[in-house]
């Protein structure tokens, strides 16, 4: 099972490579959710239930980590044609809800 941290070579994919404050899951390419449902499949089969269980366990500890860190549970992407004012506060620090103003361009 310490065979699937190997899906963390993905994050040399992103720019800047490490950022303490970045939530893997929803960013990198094999922390999406396309993937994770594969990963979940992956624990039925039993050819591949360790590989499976292991990969479902790196992603809820991934998960665990943003939560701790940036308190959310996974990296929203929001579209580019939406245009993003973020007012971030010291409530940001506090761990509560970031205020997003949203306007369509």
């Amino acid at each position: 099972m310490i065979v699937t941290m190997v899906v963390d070579m993905d994050h040399l994919l992103a720019n800047p490579i490490y950022d303490p404050n970045r939530c893997s899951i929803g960013f990198h390419p094999l922390h999406t959710i396309i993937p994770i449902v594969f990963y979940f499949v992956a624990c039925f089969i039993p050819k591949t239930r360790l590989i499976g269980l292991g990969l479902i366990i790196h992603m809820a500890l991934d998960s665990i980590d943003c939560q701790v860190t940036n308190g959310v549970w996974y990296h929203i992407t929001i579209p580019s044609a939406i245009s993003l004012e973020k007012s971030i506060s010291l409530s940001r620090y506090y761990h509560t809800n970031l205020t997003y103003e949203v306007s369509l361009s």
